[in-house]
């Protein structure tokens, strides 16, 4: 007879993975739908939008 293993933790990886895509996809969705009616209404970007931009980037590159 085998070890049993009660408690073995199951595998998320896969479930946080998929969600870690759809929510940076979403929130480039997001940076990108925000800055084209920023330039569309007012004309130019805001410092904070450059903060914003900088900050995906960031992200993304897993620095």
């Amino acid at each position: 007879m085998g070890a049993k293993k009660m408690f073995t933790p199951y595998d998320l990886r896969p479930t946080i993975e998929i969600t870690e895509y759809v929510l940076t996809g979403l929130s480039t969705l997001v940076l990108a739908i925000r800055s084209y009616y920023r330039i569309w209404a007012v004309g130019r970007l805001k410092f904070s939008d450059y903060i914003m931009a900088a900050a995906l980037v960031r992200e993304n590159s897993g620095s």
